[in-house]
């Protein structure tokens, strides 16, 4: 029965008198279920015999039948008092109870595996409380129903995974919080423990990732330095670096460390940065081979995220002193690589990514610091170059990798820091991201025939997600300076795309626009009456694409229109709330958008003249009519035909208002 619950499940068979091993499984678990239910005195037999496989690696799919049975036996002793509810068995190899507790934490990180783990896990730890340490039974009977409830509501769909093992790392120190007072050698006893654990799990990454997490927090709470420090070097080196799931948990773990013990976790961070699977340097040879030490590169990649989560984990009052000096200064030592004193770019992925991702860290640590605001990042615009160079290495052949979007990521949250970036080089950083996004050929047209569906739905996925990320990093740009100048030093970098021959560099780029306006009304807190006195060059620039060739680019030009006339309106005086009659009409001929037909095109073209023709204020006037003039000579010939029809719609409303503008040579 053992066997049978502990092998993984092979394909259905369709002969239907053939015994499969699920229906052997779910026969032997019946058997061992009736064995401990209804079996009078199975128990003093039963408790030690399954005892002995809840630890060993093998059996971990057979562990939600064998917790069942054990839950249920624990439950029946404790109700009888019973005299063996220990785990002293000299004849059997029994779990000591730290192991015991390592091991249904971790297969409960992932609840629903192993036909539904979790919930027996907890049951049996539920029982198992007065055997792992009297201070936490309390603790449990408490918590842990909660949790078992949790899962009985949930399913592996609906359950979301970061929350939940938030919940169990929160039982694991509310745990450690009850038993230190009086018991301080348990929490070394228990990190000790869980790292003797971690090279059983490397066949699961996502649950030794999890154990990770686990040993974070139990070193957290660890008082005893000398054990910190073993303990530290020891979980450094049990890390596969090829492992993502690995990388991250033990970076997780690196972090909670430094909540507490900061100064040695930068001490073991650098030890471990000079040790010797870190000390190979690409030779020549390699370089012009074209090959890495991928090795080296994981584990470099490892450790720059551990300084990441130390920053971000570590104490408000210590960290931003140490930020420059010991943090971004190891970092970029690492991530640069150097062949006789050169400085070399680096083609692995993991490690940009890695860097990348511990930027934004630091950055957030900084942002959310109670402190910062005396704090100047000096190294801001060295960071910010790094990640430009990072945008520029891509090709623009494809796009196959999220540098981009992690990188514009990256940048959205250093910008939040002082000091404030200059006129410069924020124009080099908008037209950096602007040009390696909506450059890039859309995913139809660089598609090769050996990729798969699944390549290709990532992928479109990855397009989507870039783009995002590119509109959240010019939100960000634009909220520094929210004002009629701010807005034109981010829309003068898309204009040009606006009237692009290509149709996707034109959707990009409008639909980008009308996001940033949207975003613009939002955050807009008008305290004085303002002039939004570049109105008519940003409608000249957008109006003719009311008529573009694609549905999706006249659609948001209208939104766009319809958001700069609501920006206006604030501008002006009125309520956020106050409706407009000739607003209200505006976002209603979008329906006659929809259309191919030319001539409904022009006459829809018309009254959305006739709207700007009745809100827009006078002195914007001459300046859309220049603008659009220039809109004449639009590449798309509908797009050109729309700027004639809004000149003569203005003409023939606001014309006798341009009296002054025009010279008497009679």
């Amino acid at each position: 029965m053992r066997d049978e619950g502990s092998k993984t499940p092979k394909p259905h068979s369709y002969d239907p008198d053939e015994v499969t091993d699920e229906n052997l499984r779910n026969m032997c678990d019946n058997i061992l279920n009736l064995l401990t239910t209804t079996v009078k005195k199975m128990e003093s037999v039963l408790w030690p015999f399954l005892l002995q496989f809840v630890i060993p690696a093998p059996y971990l799919n057979a562990l939600a039948p064998v917790c069942h049975s054990l839950a249920f036996l624990g439950a029946k002793k404790e109700q009888t008092n019973s005299n063996k509810f220990h785990l002293n068995c000299p004849e059997k190899d029994l779990p000591n109870p730290l192991a015991l507790l390592t091991r249904l934490m971790v297969i409960s990180s992932f609840p629903y595996r192993g036909r539904g783990r979790g919930i027996p896990a907890l049951r049996l730890l539920l029982v198992a409380a007065p055997i792992v340490h009297p201070r936490v039974v309390n603790v449990w009977n408490e918590e842990l129903p909660p949790l078992i409830q949790h899962l009985e509501e949930n399913s592996e769909d609906s359950l979301p995974q970061r929350q939940w093992e938030d919940k169990l790392l929160l039982l694991l120190s509310t745990s450690l919080e009850a038993v230190n007072p009086g018991d301080e050698t348990w929490s070394s006893q228990l990190v000790e423990e869980m790292t003797k654990h971690l090279s059983s799990y490397n066949s699961h990454p996502q649950e030794k990732g999890f154990l990770y997490k686990c040993a974070g927090v139990v070193l957290r709470q660890t008082l005893n330095v000398d054990v910190v420090r073993k303990q530290l070097i020891e979980i450094l080196q049990t890390v596969r670096h090829t492992e993502i799931l690995e990388r991250e948990g033990v970076a997780v773990c690196i972090g909670f460390c430094a909540k507490t013990h900061l100064d040695d976790t930068l001490a073991k961070l650098e030890d471990f940065g000079k040790s010797d699977i870190l000390r190979k340097s690409p030779s020549l040879f390699h370089l012009l081979k074209d090959k890495s030490d991928v090795d080296v590169e994981k584990a470099k990649s490892t450790l720059i995220l551990c300084y990441g989560f130390l920053t971000l984990y570590a104490p408000e009052e210590l960290i931003l002193a140490r930020i420059e000096k010991d943090v971004i200064k190891q970092v970029l030592n690492h991530f640069n690589t150097k062949v006789l004193g050169i400085k070399v770019e680096t083609k692995d992925l993991t490690i940009k990514l890695s860097l990348m991702k511990t930027i934004s860290l630091v950055a957030r640590a900084i942002y959310a610091n109670k402190k910062n605001h005396s704090f100047n990042f000096s190294r801001k615009r060295e960071l910010l170059l790094y990640m430009q160079d990072l945008i520029k290495l891509e090709t623009m052949d494809v796009l196959r990798t999220p540098t981009r979007q992690q990188a514009m990521i990256t940048c959205s949250h250093l910008l939040k820091l002082d000091p404030v970036l200059n006129e410069a080089d924020m124009f080099e950083l908008i037209k950096t991201s602007l040009d390696s996004v909506f450059g890039l050929p859309p995913l139809g047209m660089d598609k090769n025939k050996d990729e798969s569906c699944v390549d290709v739905k990532d992928r479109e996925i990855l397009y989507t997600e870039t783009l995002c990320a590119l509109q959240e990093l010019l939100k960000q740009i634009l909220i520094q300076d929210l004002s009629p100048d701010g807005l034109q030093a981010v829309f003068k970098h898309i204009e040009g795309w606006i009237t692009s021959s290509k149709d996707w560099e034109r959707e990009r780029a409008v639909i980008t626009t009308s996001k940033l306006l949207l975003f613009y009304l939002e955050k807009l807190n008008v305290r004085t009456m303002v002039s939004f006195h570049n109105l008519g060059a940003l409608i000249g620039r957008l109006v003719p694409r009311c008529t573009d060739p694609l549905v999706t680019v006249r659609q948001n030009a209208v939104d766009c229109l319809h958001t700069l006339l609501c920006i206006q309106m604030r501008y002006a005086g009125f309520a956020p709330d106050h409706t407009d009659e000739s607003l209200v009409r505006l976002k209603n001929l979008q329906s006659g958008l929809h259309q191919s037909d030319s001539q409904l095109l022009f006459r829809t073209c018309s009254e959305i003249g006739q709207v700007i023709a009745k809100s827009l204020p006078q002195d914007q006037l001459s300046i859309l009519l220049f603008m659009l003039f220039e809109g004449l000579a639009d590449p798309q010939s509908h797009c050109s035909s729309a700027a004639s029809v809004i000149i003569n719609t203005l003409v023939r409303l606001r014309g006798n208002g341009l009296g002054d503008q025009v010279s008497d040579n009679r």
